[in-house]
């Protein structure tokens, strides 16, 4: 990513800020277009407000604003699972391996795929991650050097400067950092709910992976999304666009969920997002999380009683 944004340090800063906004505008757009051929078939005006609500969400304009590459994500995730519904599994580990830019995001959803895709889907991660290393080592090691010392850090200031730690957890809304900042809850409490709750995930996210056949691929590479969302140890406000694909597939896909009937989760947490965005405050952050966590749970809760049944009709997995 460095190499490729070198040109835009040859350019005054204003420029370089507006076509940062240009690129992310036009992963977007690219991303829609995935979106429109994955939901082909379902009632058109069901599309085009499920897209919508994908693009146009609260997390779309917060990368936007701070002209974050945030959106190349939701490429990532919507060009894997178009890749994956025309059965390229190797294609499809290509594109989820470009979510490497960010590794926090990108460690799920590349275990969920080599989960469902096996060595296939391997042999496109490995591709891209040595067109990666090729490109990194065009800067030279500086620039992993640099990576590191970054994040050592960021840790030693969140160490030793408790109002900076603080200022940077009003604008992470995760779970984790809502059980963090929720008064009265103790650090242990707050990191030992936020463990059961991911191993729980896990448990359910592999349960769905190993059965890929039974779920539309927009459904399951948005919840594989929206949980890596929640789950993230850290996830900056703009990284929020993540649950785009989530909120297409839960809008437009309604007829795959048989025992789903907590829709009315999905608007809570969908209100809880936006609301987080205009008024920025830790309590409204906090409150989006929570409530998208609840909505994860949910998805989860369902995708697992989906492929457990699967899995009761003695049908075999997908290799």
């Amino acid at each position: 990513v460095a190499v490729l944004l070198v040109p835009l340090a040859l350019v005054p800063q204003s420029a370089s800020y507006l076509m940062m906004i240009a690129i992310g505008l036009a992963a977007l757009g690219v991303s829609a277009v995935n979106a429109t051929k994955l939901l082909a078939g379902h009632d058109r005006d069901r599309v085009f407000l499920g897209i919508a609500l994908m693009v146009a969400s609260a997390g779309t304009f917060g990368t936007l604003v701070s002209g974050q590459l945030s959106g190349l994500y939701v490429l990532a995730v919507t060009g894997s699972a178009l890749a994956w519904q025309r059965g390229q599994i190797e294609r499809a580990g290509a594109w989820a391996g470009l979510l490497v830019i960010k590794p926090n995001v990108a460690l799920i959803p590349l275990l969920a795929l080599l989960r469902g895709g096996g060595r296939r889907a391997l042999t496109g991660m490995v591709g891209v991650g040595l067109v990666a290393l090729a490109l990194g080592a065009v800067l030279g090691p500086s620039v992993w050097t640099d990576f590191v010392d970054a994040g050592r850090e960021a840790v030693t200031e969140a160490a030793n400067d408790p109002e900076s730690s603080a200022r940077g957890l009003a604008k992470q809304p995760s779970l984790m950092a809502a059980l963090r900042q929720a008064p009265g809850v103790p650090e242990a409490a707050a990191v030992g709910v936020w463990v059961v709750y991911s191993l729980l995930g896990v448990v359910a996210l592999e349960a769905a992976w190993r059965r890929p056949e039974a779920f539309h691929p927009m459904r399951l590479f948005g919840a594989t999304a929206l949980f890596t969302v929640v789950v993230s140890p850290r996830l900056v406000f703009y990284d929020w666009v993540l649950v785009g694909p989530a909120l297409a597939a839960w809008y437009v896909l309604d007829d795959s969920y048989a025992p789903y009937r907590w829709r009315w989760i999905g608007w809570a947490a969908g209100v809880a997002s936006i609301t987080a965005f205009v008024v920025s405050q830790p309590f409204v952050y906090g409150t989006a999380a929570v409530a998208t966590a609840v909505w994860c749970g949910v998805e989860l809760l369902d995708t697992y009683d989906t492929a457990r049944r699967r899995d009761d009709a003695g049908r075999p997995p997908l290799r």
